[in-house]
């Protein structure tokens, strides 16, 4: 099975500059655990509920302060004809539960650890 066959759109996304509130407000509205960062349209970054939890939460941080100052900017990445296995790899060496699926660099959607399980269990 290919991500492709398993991933979410359209993916919730946000500037760079967008405050910590606005971020914190869409995962709400839309029940989703993370929300990419996008600078002029390309992916610069990730936020997750774990992000806001340890860097704003614990660290008392400002809620207007901008995104870009607690987002993960290493972002992993798959490719929409790469096969789920390779994703779930991925996600697993490097301790991560989300994964911004891409065709070239652009972003197209995005896979959860919670869809490779649900997928594998379906395919059982």
């Amino acid at each position: 099975m290919k991500v492709k066959d398993i991933m979410k759109k359209p993916v919730i996304t946000v500037e760079k500059d967008a405050s910590i509130s606005e971020v914190a407000g869409l995962m709400k509205e839309h029940k989703i655990g993370s929300v990419v960062v996008l600078d002029k349209g390309k992916i610069a970054g990730i936020v997750t509920e774990t992000d806001i939890i340890y860097k704003v939460v614990a660290e008392n941080k400002d809620l207007n302060a901008k995104v870009s100052e607690i987002m993960s900017k290493d972002v992993k990445t798959a490719s929409e004809d790469e096969d789920i296995e390779q994703a779930a790899k991925v996600m697993a060496a490097h301790r991560i539960r989300r994964l911004p699926v891409v065709k070239g660099d652009e972003l197209i959607g995005i896979i959860t650890l919670r869809d490779i399980v649900k997928a594998e269990a379906v395919n059982k």
